[in-house]
């Protein structure tokens, strides 16, 4: 090379390092004349044509000066580089793999060839690639991303987030790489470490809205719902129209109780862009929550209008048409949702409530056991991976532990199975809520009952309590309803007879009209006092008060209600109200464990049900194959107590019509 081309050279190279690209263009262009078969002017006035966007002449002065000097690994980089950018993936990856070849240790073309294999889906090469350019120059961060995409890409979950940590290690300050860390936290669930990630990233970009989301995303999971709520708000101080993060907010909002407030936030979602569906599906559950259910279920309709093969807005959909009692429709929504979307266990749970409701325990209970899926989230206890009863294994002779595993009338309600593993010769042991091991420390059929939390003892088999009527094959006919298969503690039976001796009325009824207020149906299912004691006056009647906690508002009204004494005060345990029960001439009570305990004691039970009941209640039958000795009380409307507590009435003046006079 001459001393002009050189000159010109050194000048515009120093120009093209500075950005000053049009001086660098004429002073390459300069030493280009002046030395035109120079493999170094050649290469580095091809890099500039590419940065100044002129890809084809670029890639040309390229390709001429590998010809001159084929083993020029630089060249064959910059080519590959352009070609990148250009999109033509394939010559891209001829050029990279040149350099490599021409120098091993090239760790850059190393990088720029697994990113194009990652493309193309080769993703195990990819990691071989890249793995060479990591080994080679452990501080690229650049590298490090394109690892933790390729071990995602195959499903090595454990290994991308330990490379987005290594990107985020390394490349210090960079909310980019500190958000693709929290991004693949967040989606592992690990909200904790994804919620720490984000704030690191928001104290270098404040101003990203879409971080303060993720954020809001992340304590949300956490259960950390009012700074969620913070989050999603500072959010749309950045970006008030975003329909995503307001529906977000109106899912923190309602998870809080603020239902009404994320209406109006799911309305403002829809109102920021009419085609997002989810605010549509968003706005369906809380206006059912409202009982709002002819707008819950157009909102969606109107999603499903917008996405026909939305899986959860045909659930949500099923849902309200559960709520509105219209059976049939709400199956063939969780069909729907769930030919959508086979493996979501959520609607297949839902999809065997709406089939129990309507008698067909063939198909249910199959159904019924996806509430052990991990993606319901289900805590699975270590022994659970142990050998499972299926129904078909001889257990004559075996250990058998059976769990109980949701509320306290489930339990009641389906320990009825118990005596039945103890029929085929199986040694049970029944662990049980610590609320029951009072009562049930001798039940039937149980070797042992322990209560939850202590000691588990070896066993050979285990059962779900609610999966056994599946591995008993139950259906609606051959439920196991012979009653009492509970009895109450005899020296506790006879110290509340004797009580309730002495009192006036030859009637004693034991009253109950409101259930756990934390239960997500208990705005259906509890009766508000106000309503409820226009049937304690009856003059036939002694009532007791069953009820152990009043509510707050409720407190005093309950208080002017005269009864025989505060069960707060004297039932200390479910055995003590057991024997209370089996000492009364009825129960009257809304759906809670009571109504079970009573039923399982053979009492005469009278439950007032909501409009569309839980699905063990079945629909439009005034008796349940559960319990022989209940009778069953319906909202022929929602909200509409008054008929169905009139309907009590008058079957209270049959009840006292029935008993022997007093004497």
């Amino acid at each position: 090379m001459n001393s002009t081309a050189s000159e010109a050279l050194s000048r515009g190279l120093a120009a093209h390092r500075a950005g000053r690209l049009e001086e660098a263009r004429r002073l390459y262009e300069s030493a280009l004349s002046a030395s035109p078969n120079n493999p170094d002017v050649l290469h580095l006035y091809g890099v500039l044509l590419g940065a100044l966007g002129d890809s084809t002449r670029g890639a040309a002065m390229l390709r001429r000066a590998i010809a001159l000097q084929p083993r020029f690994a630089a060249a064959h980089f910059n080519l590959g580089c352009l070609l990148q950018r250009s999109g033509a993936n394939d010559q891209a990856e001829a050029a990279f793999r040149a350099a490599i070849a021409v120098q091993p240790k090239f760790s850059e073309a190393l990088l720029n060839l697994g990113n194009i294999l990652l493309t193309k889906g080769a993703a195990a090469e990819a990691i071989r690639v890249l793995s060479r350019a990591t080994a080679l120059n452990p501080g690229m961060a650049a590298a490090h991303h394109s690892m933790g995409l390729a071990h995602e890409a195959t499903g090595a979950i454990a290994e991308s987030i330990a490379s987005f940590t290594a990107e985020a290690t390394l490349a210090q300050g960079s909310p980019d790489a500190l958000t693709a860390l929290a991004d693949r936290l967040l989606a592992r669930a690990d909200a904790a470490n994804a919620a720490s990630a984000y704030r690191r990233a928001l104290a270098f970009a404040p101003n990203r809205s879409e971080l303060h989301c993720n954020l809001g995303n992340a304590l949300r999971l956490l259960g950390a719902l009012v700074e969620a709520e913070a989050a999603y708000r500072a959010a749309l101080a950045l970006n008030p129209a975003s329909a995503p993060v307001l529906n977000n907010l109106g899912i923190v909002l309602q998870e809080q109780g603020r239902v009404d407030e994320a209406i109006e936030a799911f309305n403002r979602a829809r109102d920021a862009d009419p085609g997002y569906a989810e605010a549509l599906n968003s706005l369906a559950p809380a206006l059912q929550l409202r009982g709002r259910l002819d707008e819950a279920a157009e909102a969606c309709l109107a999603a499903l209008r917008l996405e026909p093969r939305k899986a959860d807005a045909h659930c949500n959909l099923g849902n309200v048409r559960l709520a509105q009692n219209r059976l049939e429709d709400a199956i063939a929504e969780f069909r729907t949702a769930l030919e959508i979307d086979p493996s979501n266990a959520s609607y297949a749970k839902n999809l065997s409530y709406a089939l129990l409701t309507a008698g067909d325990f063939s198909e249910a209970w199959p159904l019924f056991d996806a509430r052990w899926s991990a993606t319901m989230k289900k805590a699975v206890r270590p022994f659970q991976s142990r050998p499972r009863w299926s129904g078909a294994e001889p257990i004559d002779g075996h250990t058998f532990f059976v769990h109980s595993e949701q509320g306290l009338g489930d339990t009641l309600q389906f320990m009825r199975y118990v005596p039945l593993l103890a029929a085929r010769g199986a040694q049970v042991v029944f662990e049980v809520q610590s609320a029951l091991a009072d009562l049930l420390h001798d039940f039937d059929g149980a070797q042992r009952v322990i209560a939850r939390g202590d000691p588990i003892p070896e066993f050979d088999l285990h059962c779900p309590l609610l999966s056994l009527p599946a591995a008993f094959g139950t259906a609606l006919a051959t439920i196991p309803a012979k009653v009492p298969y509970l009895r109450a503690d005899p020296t506790r039976f006879e110290s509340w007879t004797s009580r309730l001796a002495g009192l006036p009325a030859r009637a004693r009824v034991g009253v109950v009209w409101a259930g756990n207020p934390n239960h997500g149906n208990d705005h259906n299912r509890s009766i508000p006092f106000a309503a409820f004691r226009t049937i304690l006056d009856h003059p036939g009647v002694t009532f007791i008060s069953l009820q152990k906690e009043i509510r707050a508002p409720e407190l005093d009204a309950v208080s002017a209600q005269t009864f025989p004494f505060d069960p707060g005060i004297e039932l200390h345990s479910f055995a003590d109200t057991a024997a209370l029960v089996a000492a009364l001439d009825a129960v009257i009570t809304v759906d809670t464990s009571i109504a079970h305990l009573a039923g399982a004691l053979g009492k005469p039970t009278w439950i007032l049900l909501p409009f569309a009941p839980d699905w063990r209640w079945m629909l439009e039958r005034s008796d349940t194959p559960w319990y022989p000795t209940a009778r069953l009380y319906r909202q022929p409307h929602p909200g509409d107590w008054t008929t169905p507590l009139g309907a009590v009435r008058e079957a209270l003046d049959g009840l006292v019509q029935g008993m022997p006079d007093c004497a």
